[in-house]
């Protein structure tokens, strides 16, 4: 996969998975997006991708773009950000994968903003570093199960 600009966010409305010519259509559940902040070699950015694309698919989960962030700022407001909450907002999108949670943002507060926007929009995150898996609090929330 290519980082960035696979596809934009309206097209994935409209198709999804064309890379290979399959039918991925009916073997992916659900779309995800990824996001990496570093200044990297492009082939050890390639490996995180690798392993980015590994996981979506072991979860039945197409992903449809890797943001790669090569800026040196950690302020929530730059345009990598943005093009993460593109895809949040155009496309069905239920699953984001970075490969640090530091990689959002330095700013405690600013970060707090950005896991209750998640939170919010029912996104899980899968976090390579540390290998943790963070789900919407909806998600975990069974007070409606009866027993």
């Amino acid at each position: 996969m290519k980082a960035t600009n696979t596809a934009s966010p309206k097209e994935a409305n409209k198709v999804s998975g064309n890379n290979s010519g399959k039918n991925k259509e009916a073997k992916y559940v659900a779309m995800g997006v990824g996001f990496v902040k570093t200044r990297m070699a492009a082939w050890k950015v390639q490996k995180i991708i690798d392993s980015m694309e590994d996981i979506a698919d072991s979860l039945d989960v197409e992903l449809v773009d890797v943001v790669v962030d090569r800026s040196g700022s950690r302020d929530i407001d730059r345009k990598e950000i943005d093009a993460v909450y593109e895809w949040l907002d155009v496309a069905p999108v239920h699953l984001l994968i970075v490969e640090s949670l530091t990689d959002i943002s330095d700013d405690e507060d600013d970060f707090r903003s950005f896991m209750r926007d998640m939170d919010e929009r029912d996104i899980i995150i899968i976090c390579l570093h540390g290998q943790q898996i963070i789900m919407p609090s909806s998600a975990r929330d069974d007070s409606d199960c009866e027993e």
